[in-house]
């Protein structure tokens, strides 16, 4: 056992002695039982069953003698009755610690291998990634030296079919890069930083600035929170993108805002004059690989709000989206202040 544990066995095993040393001052009977009842549950910190079996039975060993070293008052039976309580109530904690520390056990033996089962699966993707990565760049390699060399011989249906197969490696690939991307979601390295909500916004706006058609807006002032700054800098990248992909209108707006709702937590809202979702969808949207809408008519694979999903729920937050067809989409995003708490 480690020191710690020795300790609180140590403390418990002091405690059982007081106990005693007023048992024999003072006749506890069955009231005795509930105090060498803590000695035992203190032993749950260990977490042993030996260490719960040792404390029940030197506090049994205490109850017994506490009797014989009393002076007996009035009918014997009913000590010996109060002691035989104290007894089972000592013993009834005991096995119920017991059963607790086995489904304790049970509990962290699956959870461990759960760990294993994931870090398998995430190698697995990474390797598989990897090895469909090649063929399909080869392929799509391939396609662009043949539309290149032969551009001016290829012409109707030849023209079209090799056109076809270079967005279908395209697409593809996409599709592994959105696997992969959702893999690692749950290993990246969890480095809590005290992060700027402000600044990580601006970071991820630098891009669109350029954009005549986009204007984003947020706030002047700023929240600083403890979180995971490259996950939190990918859902609002995310959040925005998804914003301006599906939006028809010839100002696209994204309106960002974040605000304090207690000392705990925090919420940011991103909100776009987009196309809308219709309510019957939108438990849906958060599904891997889920569109809404054609592929001729907005690229993607339909990973976008999975990978969000999957990084809010990383980050210890939640999600929400409020949204009606050609009006546009919200979505409110509750952190913590502080993801270590």
């Amino acid at each position: 056992m480690t020191l710690k544990q020795n300790i609180i066995l140590l403390d418990s095993f002091i405690l059982s002695l007081v106990i005693f040393t007023v048992d024999l001052q003072i006749e506890l009977g069955v009231a005795g039982g509930v105090p060498y009842m803590a000695c035992v549950l203190m032993c749950m910190w260990i977490p042993k069953k030996r260490a719960v079996l040792l404390m029940a039975l030197i506090c049994s060993v205490f109850t017994v003698f506490g009797y014989f070293f009393l002076e007996k008052t009035g009918f014997p039976w009913k000590a010996v009755a109060n002691r035989c309580l104290a007894l089972f109530a000592i013993w009834s904690t005991t096995v119920v610690c017991i059963l607790k520390l086995r489904s304790y056990k049970h509990m962290q033996e699956t959870s461990l291998l759960l760990k294993q089962a994931n870090e398998e699966l995430n190698q697995f993707a990474d390797v598989v990634s990897h090895d469909i990565r090649a063929p399909l760049r080869a392929i799509r390699g391939y396609a662009n030296f043949i539309n290149e060399d032969l551009s001016e011989k290829l012409k109707g249906e030849v023209k079209q079919h090799l056109d076809g197969l270079m967005m279908s490696t395209s697409e593809a690939e996409d599709i592994v890069s959105g696997v992969l991307t959702l893999s690692r979601i749950e290993n990246k390295e969890e480095f809590y930083l005290n992060t700027d909500i402000k600044q990580i916004t601006e970071d991820v706006i630098k891009s669109y600035k350029n954009y005549k058609d986009v204007s984003i807006n947020y706030p002047e002032k700023t929240i600083c929170i403890h979180t995971i700054p490259i996950l939190f800098k990918q859902v609002l990248m995310n959040l925005i993108q998804n914003g301006l992909k599906f939006n028809v209108k010839k100002k696209k707006i994204i309106d960002i805002n974040w605000e304090t709702v207690n000392e705990s937590c925090i919420t940011l809202s991103v909100k776009d004059n987009g196309i809308g979702i219709d309510k019957k969808f939108h438990q849906h949207i958060f599904t891997p690989f889920r569109r809404l809408h054609d592929a001729k008519e907005y690229e993607g694979m339909g990973m976008g709000m999975a990978i969000v999903k999957k990084a809010i729920v990383k980050l210890k937050g939640k999600i929400s989206l409020e949204s009606e067809k050609n009006k546009g989409c919200q979505f409110t995003i509750t952190l913590p202040v502080d993801i270590r708490s």
